[in-house]
């Protein structure tokens, strides 16, 4: 449970940048200030591919945790098993 809680933890942290960015790359619209959306547009399609590769990891932990805690009985078979 506690690594799954880091994911999503790291996977908040990341929306939260996303939406800190969002709202500077509009201030930077509305001041047409064009070096500023070109650093906001960068650093939000960043933290969007950081988003992507924290949500894959928060469902990677959902399912290992299912498998350990839910399931433990359930035999493993190599193509399903996480890691």
């Amino acid at each position: 449970y506690c690594i799954l809680l880091e994911e999503v933890e790291e996977l908040s942290d990341e929306m939260t940048d996303i939406t800190q960015t969002i709202k500077s790359l509009w201030g930077a619209v509305k001041k047409d200030d064009l070096a500023n959306q070109r650093s906001y547009a960068t650093s939000l399609r960043l933290s969007c591919d950081d988003l992507i590769k924290e949500a894959i990891q928060v469902g990677a932990m959902i399912r290992r945790f299912e498998q350990d805690n839910l399931y433990p009985d359930r035999i493993q078979s190599p193509s399903n098993n996480i890691g």
